[in-house]
């Protein structure tokens, strides 16, 4: 307790120090009565001063002359006036032939027909959700009968893929046998040409080596070789 009365003793004496020896100094040789003298004279000027700039923009006021100024701004407007005529213009063109007649084309036709596109669209939901919901209704019976009902399809697909493999075979069988027989047709043509190729073949090696009968030989031997063929 007695250190704290110390600090606040000490704080008052500071204080009290301070103050008696600004006063002091304030009184000594006039310096505090100076001071003021100085501070009041610094702002005397300043009033002073924007006193006499406030006379001086009266008077310069005084002598101004608009009139050049007014006329230019009038030249200027007289200048944009017609642009800006026209600009209305076509404000009010626009906004007579193109923005209200959209407008009445807008409530007239497009918007019922929005909104009947809307109203359309929640049917359409609508019978959407009620088979949603006959669907979902149903899926107990459904499962219920799911296993009969996969055997079910599942024999009927036996059954398409036996008649399928038994007309198949069918075919093919059928292919086969027309095959073989074709075969067997030309079978020996092939052969019987060869033979009479090579029977015209002797007959004219024969002839050419025959004396005075070329040409008896050729013609026995190419009409003996070809009725042998029409008769064959």
């Amino acid at each position: 307790m007695k250190n704290i009365l110390k600090i606040i003793t000490g704080i008052n004496k500071t204080a009290s120090n301070l103050i008696d020896n600004f006063a002091k100094a304030w009184e000594e040789s006039d310096v505090g009565k100076r001071i003021l003298t100085i501070i009041f004279e610094m702002l005397n000027k300043a009033v002073g001063t924007i006193a006499n700039c406030a006379k001086k923009a009266a008077e310069w006021a005084s002598t101004i002359d608009f009139a050049p100024l007014l006329e230019s701004v009038l030249e200027l407007l007289n200048s944009i006036k017609p642009i800006w005529d026209a600009v209305w213009n076509g404000v009010e063109w626009a906004f007579q032939y193109v923005i209200l007649p959209y407008l009445k084309a807008l409530i007239e036709n497009r918007l019922p027909g929005i909104i009947l596109f809307i109203s359309s669209l929640f049917d359409t939901l609508d019978g959407f959700f009620t088979w949603l919901g006959d669907v979902f209704a149903g899926v107990p019976g459904f499962f219920a009968n799911l296993w009969e009902n996969i055997q079910n399809i599942w024999n009927k697909l036996e059954e398409f893929g036996g008649w399928l493999y038994e007309k198949v075979s069918e075919i093919v069988d059928w292919f086969g046998e027309k095959w073989n027989g074709i075969k067997e047709i030309f079978a020996g043509v092939g052969e019987w040409f060869r033979e009479k190729f090579t029977e015209a073949w002797e007959a004219v090696k024969y002839v050419f080596s025959s004396g005075g009968a070329i040409f008896d030989g050729i013609v026995d031997g190419i009409f003996n070789v070809f009725r042998d063929v029409v008769n064959g």
